[in-house]
């Protein structure tokens, strides 16, 4: 593994991404949960996101709790397509821990492998800054690896981030990546 790096970006000053024909945006919700169990797993190479699906959906359940800080639904779009969920943006109004950043933190995003190179991970990332702007935030803040998961991923303001971690320590860090816009 690379060494993981934390970076922030304004909400503002972004492109425009419209989401792809065919799909919707809309907030996460907790009845989501082992939808979202299930496309965390499936969205890793095995052992990524958990030894098996159960601990996937318990990992999920943690954010949930608040385990990685307040999750913040409105800035936590999913993207649907024919009732089925296939990408998430999770963000949390701030971090836990000394060292985190003092502002939003976006601790998964994943996008199920069918539906990858759509630009569903822009455009649900747009929609988080967008949430995150009007709330007069300043910032956004991930966590990337310098070693990539994956092919490249989406920029994010101009950063390319091969994969996305949430923000954590010790066994309840949770690795949230982003393989593919």
């Amino acid at each position: 593994m690379g060494q993981n790096l934390t970076l922030s970006t304004s909400p503002t000053g972004r492109p425009p991404a419209a989401v792809p024909s065919g799909y919707a945006l809309r907030s996460v919700t907790e009845a989501d949960l082992n939808v979202l169990g299930h496309l965390y797993y499936d969205s890793y190479p095995p052992g990524v996101a958990g030894d098996n699906l159960d601990e996937a959906i318990t990992d999920i359940e943690a954010s949930f709790r608040g385990d990685y800080g307040e999750l913040w639904p409105e800035a936590s779009p999913v993207a649907v397509t024919a009732g089925e969920l296939v990408a998430v943006i999770m963000t949390v109004t701030r971090p836990p821990g000394e060292d985190a950043p003092d502002c939003p933190f976006i601790i998964e995003a994943s996008v199920h492998p069918a539906h990858r190179k759509r630009g569903l991970a822009r455009a649900a990332m747009v929609r988080c800054f967008d949430v995150v702007e009007a709330a007069g935030e300043v910032a956004v803040a991930l966590r990337v690896d310098s070693e990539p998961l994956g092919p490249p991923a989406l920029p994010i303001n101009g950063v390319s981030a091969h994969r996305l971690a949430s923000f954590g320590h010790g066994e309840h860090r949770r690795p949230g990546r982003v393989i593919a816009a």
